[in-house]
């Protein structure tokens, strides 16, 4: 379903072929590695995790003129080697995502449905 919504996000915009990781998964080679055959993107996760913390004061800086651009952001993070997708990999969990959008729209309700009752 990750794959989806990526899918789906990048129909509206210019994703590219990167997705920027962050949070727990980013601890474990093995979750970015999935991540990277299923999505078909490369993994770039940064060094530290101090995403939302770093991330309100650049746009506090930005918000009171004191970082004049937004690609400045670029001079604040440094990211690991990222984790690329391996070809055969991607072309397997390929296969699995076409019959997962073949049967999307008919268990989308209990899929739903399933999402309350864990939360």
């Amino acid at each position: 379903s990750l794959r989806h919504v990526i899918e789906s996000f990048s129909e509206n915009s210019n994703f590219g072929n990167e997705c920027v990781l962050v949070g727990a998964a980013t601890k474990s080679n093995l979750w970015k590695h999935i991540l990277a055959d299923v999505t078909g993107l490369k993994i770039t996760t940064p060094v530290t995790n101090v995403e939302a913390p770093l991330a309100d004061a650049f746009l506090a800086g930005i918000g009171t003129g004191v970082i004049k651009d937004y690609s400045e952001i670029e001079n604040w993070v440094q990211f690991n080697e990222p984790m690329l997708p391996d070809k055969s990999n991607h072309e397997l969990y390929s296969e699995y995502f076409n019959l997962y959008l073949q049967l999307y729209p008919a268990i989308k309700n209990q899929m739903h449905g399933l999402a309350k009752i864990n939360s």
